[in-house]
């Protein structure tokens, strides 16, 4: 049984950013953004995002690439309230 199977990679090309914008109603209250390094071997995703100004969310993921196939081989990520750590997986 394999719990962690590849997939299928989906070709996306180095440099693409992915802007998130969260709303309660008409108000704003939270941001992101998603950038993907491609190379040949690999994928470096990192995705910032900042909800109602204080919490901050940093995230990497890693993913080889290989035969057509992507699987995940890192993950980091780190959470803060201001500038006061949180959380670190």
């Amino acid at each position: 049984m394999n719990l962690d199977p590849p997939f299928s990679d989906p070709g996306i090309p180095d440099g693409e950013r992915t802007g998130y914008r969260g709303t309660i109603g008409d108000r704003e209250v939270g941001t992101g953004e998603l950038l993907v390094e491609a190379a040949d071997a690999r994928y470096v995703a990192r995705l910032q995002t900042r909800i109602l100004g204080d919490f901050n969310q940093a995230i990497e993921m890693t993913f080889a690439r290989a035969h057509g196939l992507v699987r995940a081989t890192h993950y980091r990520a780190e959470s803060r309230d201001g500038e006061r750590p949180v959380s670190v997986e």
